[in-house]
């Protein structure tokens, strides 16, 4: 299902050699057990003509990242946010139109309180995009 989200059950019991209603039960225990959470595809921001970037969140002293992550999840051109180890203590990837939206976000993304510093950094290309199906798989 990595490679190809679209396929039926059918198709995928027929690759697995299983029936078909054991690839349903199969696919649902996943789904119940949060392991598959949706079946999506992955956009190509650049060929929408979007520019993504991530933002690297310093979180002031006696705040928590939990609380400013949960701030921040209403805005809708936020994509991910990780809550991280290392010198930034969330990561917000977001997509904009052109470098003045960057800006406008930013600003928005940034008045969230608890924040005490940040670093934006826009992404030019991406190298390797895979879902974490693919890894586990490697």
């Amino acid at each position: 299902m990595a490679g190809d989200c679209r396929l039926s059950y059918r198709q995928i019991a027929q690759r697995l050699n299983l029936s078909t209603s054991t690839v349903s039960k199969r696919i649902k225990k996943l789904q119940e057990s949060k392991i598959i959470n949706s079946f999506i595809p992955l956009i190509d921001a650049n060929a929408l003509n979007l520019v993504m970037y991530l933002v690297g969140i310093k979180i002031r002293p006696g705040n928590s990242a939990k609380d400013v992550a949960e701030l921040i999840k209403p805005l809708a051109y936020v994509s991910h946010i990780f809550i991280t180890t290392g010198y930034y203590d969330l990561i917000v990837v977001s997509v904009a139109k052109n470098p003045q939206e960057i800006m406008k976000q930013l600003k928005e993304i940034t008045s969230v309180d608890g924040i005490e510093r940040y670093e934006s950094f826009q992404i030019l290309e991406v190298s390797k995009e895979a879902p974490v199906e693919a890894l586990i798989y490697a």
